[in-house]
C-alpha cells in the first residue's frame, strides 16, 4: 500500500491489467478497499474503461455501492 492508500489491486484496475487483478483476486485481496479518495478498484477500472476488469470485480463481489469522497459511485463512474 501506497501513502495515498493505493493496492497494487488498484494500480492494476485502474490500468487495465486483468491477469494481475485475477492473480491478486485470487490471493485474497481486499476487493473494495479504496484509496484515500474512496477510490475503489471497480470505480478505477470503470473511470479509465477496462470493461474485461470491470466484468471480472463485478462476478467477483464488488461493491456497486461503494461512493468516493467526491460522491462518485461506480455507476456514475462509467457513466462519464
Amino acid at each position: 500500500m501506497t501513502n495515498g492508500g493505493s493496492t497494487a489491486l488498484v494500480f492494476a484496475s485502474m490500468f487495465g491489467h486483468l491477469e494481475t487483478v485475477e492473480t491478486l483476486v485470487s490471493h485474497d485481496a481486499r476487493i473494495d478497499l479504496s484509496d484515500m479518495y474512496g477510490n475503489t478498484p471497480l470505480m478505477l477500472a470503470a473511470g479509465n474503461k477496462h470493461p474485461e476488469v470491470v466484468e471480472f470485480l463485478l462476478n467477483a463481489g464488488a461493491s456497486v455501492k461503494s461512493k468516493a469522497t467526491s460522491g462518485d459511485t461506480p455507476l456514475r463512474v462509467a457513466a462519464a
